[in-house]
């Protein structure tokens, strides 16, 4: 009994000293071998969440697309899907996501993971034209699943119906240098009539624009 004891100990010492190495950056968290097991466990739950957002940041989240997989939607490696979150139902959208369930969404979680990343105080809401970059894992007739590993979103900020402002961009980190930012971007340059970026800008997202749309002008 006394060596099972240590051993279902030893799992949660092991799973805490893991999950520790994914927490926030500055964050207070008790060395596992040093502390009772009760504050070990204590903090499991907090280190989790930790971890999760860290794989949103990385990988981005998972995501589930209520439409069957569409082959012309599928552009050098990724799926492009475009949800309007300022028209249009709910049930119309294949990303069902509206204002009652934007919390914790992919789309919310993804915005989290920009804010973070980029130390804004504001991240994007449930609102706007957004278009996203999903990499997909498994599916079915009308559903199928994947990682959201990118997003650019639009605004229509003079309400003329048309979406002229391109105000986000975002890709996960470990999805960089693919291209993914730079297929949204001219994605959005495709179909959409963008008439200025909105600033400030990142050094990365400078980057990003003198490749994909260097003639667009930034707003502050």
């Amino acid at each position: 009994m006394d060596d099972a004891k240590v051993s279902r100990e030893d799992l949660y010492r092991d799973a805490h000293r893991g999950l520790r190495a994914l927490a926030r950056p500055g964050a207070l968290v008790s060395n596992s071998a040093d502390v009772d097991l009760h504050v070990v466990i204590d903090e499991l739950e907090k280190l989790v969440e930790w971890a999760i957002e860290a794989a949103d940041a990385d990988f981005g989240p998972s995501i589930v697309v209520a439409a069957p997989f569409d082959d012309a939607r599928w552009v050098d490696g990724g799926y492009i899907e475009t949800v309007d979150l300022d028209r249009g139902t709910l049930e119309e959208r294949p990303v069902k996501v509206d204002a009652h369930s934007w919390r914790d969404s992919a789309m919310q979680r993804a915005a989290r993971a920009y804010s973070r990343a980029g130390q804004y105080d504001m991240q994007p809401g449930s609102d706007g034209l957004w278009i996203l970059h999903i990499e997909p894992v498994e599916g079915h007739d009308e559903s199928w699943t994947g990682s959201l590993t990118g997003f650019v979103v639009l605004y229509d900020r003079d309400r003329d119906g048309r979406y002229e402002a391109l105000a986000h961009v975002w890709t996960a980190s470990q999805c960089q240098r693919r291209g993914v930012g730079t297929r949204l971007v001219r994605e959005a340059l495709a179909n959409h009539k963008i008439a200025y970026v909105e600033g400030p800008l990142s050094e990365g997202g400078r980057r990003l624009l003198q490749v994909a749309a260097p003639d667009l002008p930034v707003s502050p």
